[in-house]
């Protein structure tokens, strides 16, 4: 009987201590769309597990060829804080908050600019 509590025991332990790290996915990583945009245009934010991105932003102008602006970049996060180094330039660090499928990634002095999931 002793045999057989030990082997539960040592069974039940096996399985808790399976970790679950590995199906836990950054919730950051994907794609995001600007979701209040101020100027005429689209803006995609995606963010690769590898700590790469690309923002492209078109602009639409009635009348004109769309103009698209295509920016790599290299992103961590630390404290909550995301930090943007795109080529060559210093990082930008901002603050973020996730709820959801909503991304806010919030600037100096409180502006902020709102993704959703796509």
């Amino acid at each position: 009987m002793k045999r057989i509590g030990i082997l539960l025991f040592v069974f039940a332990m096996a399985l808790t201590s399976c970790s679950k790290d590995e199906d836990i996915q950054n919730p950051l990583i994907g794609s995001w769309e600007h979701s209040e945009i101020l100027i005429e245009g689209d803006q995609l934010l995606t963010l690769n597990e590898d700590g790469t991105g690309t923002m492209v932003i078109t602009f639409k102008e009635v009348g004109l060829a769309d103009v698209i602006e295509i920016t790599n970049f290299n992103w961590t996060t630390i404290d909550g804080y995301m930090i943007f180094t795109a080529e060559s330039q210093f990082g930008e660090a901002m603050s973020y908050e996730i709820s959801g499928d909503t991304l806010t990634l919030i600037y100096r002095h409180d502006d902020g600019v709102v993704y959703t999931r796509q």
